[in-house]
């Protein structure tokens, strides 16, 4: 979500795993640079498939929600079966 977004926002986004794998992992982070590393790191969002996926077999819609109080809820949801998993995020 771009800098500056007036909240509530929601942004999805379509991704697939890289490689042959049961569970699509995304490193989650805070911050305006270019390069992760040099980013707040604020959690790990792990999807697990119902089964072992061959690369860029399984699709994944994350929908990225930040509310009025800026709690993030991210969930991930197969694109095949429409099963869904999520995470929510409180910043202290």
């Amino acid at each position: 979500i771009e800098k500056n977004t007036t909240i509530p926002v929601e942004e999805t986004i379509s991704l697939s795993n890289p490689v042959k794998a049961d569970t699509l992992e995304l490193n989650l982070y805070q911050g305006d640079f270019l390069l992760a590393s040099e980013n707040d790191y604020i959690g790990t969002l792990q999807y697990k498939y119902n089964s072992t996926k061959e690369a860029e077999e399984g699709w994944v819609d994350i929908k990225v929600t930040v509310d009025m109080n800026g709690i993030i809820t991210i969930e991930g949801a197969d694109m095949l079966t429409g099963i869904s998993q999520s995470v929510k995020l409180i910043m202290s």
